[in-house]
């Protein structure tokens, strides 16, 4: 993961970026548990989740885990080290690219560490999701030049 070096104010230094990788069943066991839907998902993702039939339920559900831990790589946390997954909410974009929502205390790390916005990207393949986060840093205002005294 890069980090912005120590010292950089916001807005300079490389983007932070997070990979995941997983197989698809990895998570069956544990989401089958309220509990663990409660604990990782956010309200939006458990509802479009329970409108998907089995097989893309297990592979939908996959593929937010995967973002998420992604996501808080970015953050600079772990999974259950301060940062709520379900505050994470991994939607979509009307062209349905995924949008990374953040909430809490999601939201304050990200203000913390000074980034803006994060771009997401997850893909499937067979029994295999990866997802890819980069996390921007937030832009320095734009200041005008200067003219030295008495150039025109």
């Amino acid at each position: 993961m890069s980090r912005t070096p120590r010292g950089a104010g916001p807005g300079t230094g490389p983007p932070f970026v997070g990979v995941d990788l997983l197989r698809i069943g990895e998570l069956d066991r544990l989401v089958r548990r309220g509990w663990f839907r409660h604990l990782l998902y956010s309200a939006p993702e458990r509802r479009e989740a329970g409108t998907l039939g089995p097989g893309r339920y297990r592979e939908f559900l996959a593929g937010r885990f995967a973002a998420k831990e992604a996501v808080l790589k970015v953050l600079g946390v772990g999974l259950l080290a301060g940062v709520p997954a379900w505050q994470i909410d991994i939607g979509r974009t009307e062209r349905g690219a995924p949008r990374v929502r953040l909430t809490g205390a999601a939201a304050r790390r990200a203000a913390d560490i000074g980034l803006d916005r994060i771009s997401l990207s997850i893909s499937h393949k067979e029994d295999l999701v990866i997802a890819i986060a980069v996390g921007w840093p937030t832009a320095l205002p734009v200041q005008t030049k200067r003219r030295a005294p008495g150039a025109d």
